[in-house]
């Protein structure tokens, strides 16, 4: 796998662990790691190899097993939010996050 170093593929894609990433939007970088596989397929072999980054084994785990995994997170995160306390502050009731920072601001 080669992907952008930006996005939802970057968070299972890990640099030389499961596939390559990329500078996102840098055509010259996907040539870069485009011309590595080429040159040693072994690396892509490899590489592919490992699958997915999320488990011991790099195989993707069964659906009940996902399941399982996911129940118990949200479990955790339960009894987390159970024994937080938070305090209300007073504070800005809305924040804007620029989503484009890459475009020209003029």
């Amino acid at each position: 796998m080669i992907t952008a170093n930006t996005g939802g593929m970057a968070e299972y894609v890990h640099h030389e662990v499961n596939g390559l990433l990329f500078e996102h939007r840098s055509f010259a970088a996907l040539a870069e790691q485009m011309q590595r596989f080429v040159d040693a397929p072994e690396l892509a072999a490899k590489l592919g190899s490992r699958g997915y980054v999320f488990s011991q084994d790099g195989d993707i785990p069964d659906i009940y097993t996902h399941v399982q995994d996911i129940e118990a997170l949200y479990k955790r995160l339960l009894r987390r939010r159970d024994r937080t306390k938070l305090v209300h502050a007073e504070a800005p009731w809305r924040i804007t996050f620029d989503t484009n920072p890459d475009r020209d601001s003029a």
